[in-house]
């Protein structure tokens, strides 16, 4: 049957069934003429998706392959495995539109086709779209445990078996990590997969062919059971997971100075507190109080909850460039970071790592949308990261080493100030100055803390003062950034102005390497 006339035909049939079909198909593959290899890494392979149902939203969506090699475990999940992202492209695709990944090999920039003139096309209103699967403009890698203990995570490449083959396509919400097979919306596969427990797991629809493809040819699956269902659900609901119900998270007005008082011994009396609540999910709490030793002390805290799916923490770089050198004020990072960011926003913001002042290097790495900026760091630096299944995590170097791969936003810092819900000892700096801190109370929920300092309002923290306080507002680990003038503290009030809150030790607000932003979607 001309191949044509088939692919209409059962875009036709799909989109006759009244909202029960798959949203998105895997109609086809390429096996490039190179194969399988440690040196060719499947160069010029290629799968082609056909969206099949009208106003498709892909954003977050994942297209994995199997390891070929091996049918059951973990090692047979270890194939490449890419995030669509939360970009304009996928956010309302039309039916009938093709979306071809390609394979690029060993080198991501490489040309992904045999064509030498070939040039990605990434305008979706002639109803295709032709990219390099490498492109992180579009997609983001994400990384597979090397073993059951998650000892590291290897960045795996999407490479077509010349026997076998399992490709998966899932709905996710961004917060999956790309393992199993949870959420299918439609498989792909080719040659005797009869002992797969992957395969044979799959629930979603699904095409197979015992067929192996020709290297430099197109390969097209059959339909095993003769049936439609294969495509897609032809009773009951689409296979297709919607989306969660948003809900807001409930209004949190807890007295942050009160448990500062309450689990430390730095407060003689509180002089003032103010909470405000301008976003679901996010907290503003501005205390004033004075020391045992009639000192003034002022704080000012973001309490995060990030289990709230529009919200997240991200890196901010001069003019939001991917560099890691360069200073300007978080201030007028913020402008550049909303400019080039997909409906969303800075809505809170503080400074970052500690850098050279001659020439703006952070000490610390700098990884801003999956890219490694700057990777080192040294044994005695530490690290704040959001991860590739938005959660988010605090460590040292070898935890750092360990998650690198799996690190979709991070930054450096000196000190680790609480780990494991303790209080570092060792930390020993017991200068009284102005101070910036992020810590976890849990992996999804966040504090963000600044201390004024080298004034009369407020003097300031040592770096055991910081700890104790950052421990009593319930974090179980925190790191310690750059402090001093740097120190900073921004949010969006509710009219939509940004406000610096604190008042830097040097007078006017320093320009500094870096910064944390706390963003949340508008859509």
């Amino acid at each position: 049957m001309n191949m044509k006339k088939l692919l209409i035909g059962v875009l036709c049939l799909l989109s006759s069934l009244n909202g029960q079909s798959q949203s998105v198909v895997i109609n086809r593959v390429f096996k490039g003429t190179e194969g399988e290899g440690t040196t060719t890494r499947g160069r010029y392979d290629a799968i082609e998706l056909l969206v099949v149902e009208d106003h498709v939203d892909m954003r977050n969506w994942i297209i994995k392959d199997y390891a070929n090699a091996v049918v059951t475990g973990l090692s047979g999940d270890a194939g490449g495995k890419f995030r669509f992202k939360d970009v304009a492209l996928w956010k309302d695709l039309r039916s009938g539109t093709t979306i071809v990944l390609r394979q690029p090999g060993a080198t991501f920039t490489a040309n992904p086709s045999p064509d030498p003139n070939y040039v990605e096309d990434i305008d979706a209103s002639d109803f295709t779209i032709d990219i390099n699967i490498r492109n992180t403009n579009y997609l983001r890698t994400l990384a597979s445990p090397s073993d059951i203990n998650a000892s590291s995570y290897i960045d795996r490449t999407f490479m077509l078996g010349d026997l076998k083959e399992v490709v998966l396509l899932r709905w996710d919400d961004g917060f999956g990590e790309g393992m199993d097979a949870a959420n299918p919306v439609h498989a792909f596969a080719y040659g005797d997969l009869s002992s797969s427990s992957h395969y044979n797991g799959i629930t979603s629809p699904k095409l197979h062919t015992l067929s192996t493809p020709a290297k430099g040819a197109y390969l097209y699956a059959k339909s095993d059971n003769k049936s439609v269902t294969d495509f897609a659900t032809v009773t009951g609901i689409s296979k297709d997971k919607a989306p969660p119900v948003y809900v807001e998270p409930s209004v949190n007005t807890e007295s942050l100075a009160q448990k500062i008082k309450d689990n430390t011994n730095l407060v003689a009396s509180i002089t003032s507190e103010s909470i405000v609540n301008n976003y679901p999910g996010v907290k503003e709490a501005y205390i004033s109080y004075v020391n045992p030793a009639q000192n003034n002390i002022a704080l000012y805290i973001l309490e995060i909850d990030l289990i709230d799916p529009k919200l997240s923490i991200e890196v901010g770089t001069p003019n939001d460039a991917a560099i890691a050198s360069g200073t300007q004020r978080v201030m007028n990072m913020i402008p550049y970071k909303n400019a080039n960011s997909f409906e969303k926003q800075v809505i809170g913001a503080i400074n970052g790592d500690y850098y050279e002042l001659a020439t703006g290097i952070p000490s610390g790495p700098v990884i801003k949308d999956g890219i490694r900026i700057k990777e080192t760091i040294n044994s005695t630096h530490n690290f704040f990261a959001q991860l590739d299944n938005k959660t988010y995590a605090i460590g040292p170097k070898l935890e750092y080493d360990r998650l690198k791969l799996k690190i979709q936003e991070g930054l450096g810092g000196k000190y680790i100030l609480v780990q494991n819900g303790v209080v570092v000892s060792g930390v020993t700096d017991n200068t009284v100055s102005p101070r910036t801190s992020i810590g976890l109370i849990n992996n999804k929920r966040v504090i963000m803390l600044v201390v004024d300092g080298r004034q009369s309002h407020s003097i300031g923290y040592t770096l055991q003062e910081l700890a104790q306080v950052m421990k009593a507002l319930g974090v179980t680990d925190a790191i310690n950034l750059d402090g001093g003038g740097s120190s900073t503290f921004i949010v969006r009030a509710s009219n939509g102005t940004y406000q610096r809150k604190n008042l830097p030790s040097d007078g006017s607000e320093r320009a500094v390497s870096n910064a944390l932003f706390l963003m949340r979607k508008t859509d």
